[in-house]
């Protein structure tokens, strides 16, 4: 089977949710962007932009930075349930034995899973939350960039949430000892940088590191895991 039918594969039993997640993204943002226009925060904001006031909390944040926690409701949510029908689902139904036994190699498959994957989260969680943005510079004071970076750490973070997953399927330790380990270790890493209250630019390059070594020990446990 070519690589290129085993994406569509993919793309085609996730576009449900895939689906869902823009429409959510969308509407909820979109709504987020109406009440945003109507409150007097906004008035305000006019008033002040008009008369070239400058107040540098009114510049500092807005109120389109509460839309980043659709993203992060909707990104995160949506790698746990793609690692959960991609892995742990075949995993359950007992046919990854039959996946595997077909003339396709292991590499083909994983990346099929993984890059289709890669594709919903850029098309259903990044496309509207660009379309947001960009929504958003025609306002008043519009939001810095810095706010844009935050909805894309969220969409980081459902990647991460994906892997994880995947991870604990692949692995072959028994659910009570660490076969959950990498999902609380990625949880433990985000929870630390959130605290200490890092900055955006320290923080992606702490997340984008972690997906990397995410992607490196899926890759090795994929190869290495005798699915029954």
């Amino acid at each position: 089977m070519p690589f290129a039918m085993l994406v569509k594969k993919e793309l085609r039993e996730a576009l449900p949710w895939a689906t869902l997640a823009f429409f959510v993204i969308i509407i909820l943002g979109l709504l987020q962007h109406l009440v945003m226009i109507d409150s007097d925060w906004y008035w305000e904001l006019r008033y002040r932009y008009e008369n070239n006031i400058r107040d540098s909390d009114l510049f500092k944040y807005n109120q389109f930075a509460t839309t980043t926690l659709i993203i992060a409701i909707t990104a995160i949510p949506l790698g746990l349930i793609l690692g959960f029908c991609q892995f742990w689902l075949p995993y359950i139904n007992g046919t990854w034995a039959f996946t595997l036994h077909r003339s396709v190699q292991r590499e083909a498959i994983l990346w099929s899973k993984i890059i289709s994957s890669l594709i919903i989260f850029a098309i259903s969680c990044l496309c509207p939350w660009l379309f947001l943005y960009y929504l958003s510079l025609n306002i008043p004071l519009p939001p810095l960039f810095l706010i844009f970076l935050s909805g894309v750490e969220f969409i980081l973070l459902g990647i991460i949430a994906y892997f994880s997953i995947a991870i604990c399927v692949t692995n072959n330790f028994k659910w009570y000892t660490t076969k959950f380990f990498v999902l609380l270790f990625s949880i433990i890493i985000i929870l630390t940088c959130y605290s200490y209250n890092l900055q955006h630019d320290t923080f992606l390059v702490i997340i984008i590191s972690l997906i990397l070594f995410l992607t490196f020990k899926l890759m090795y446990q994929f190869k290495i895991c005798e699915f029954k």
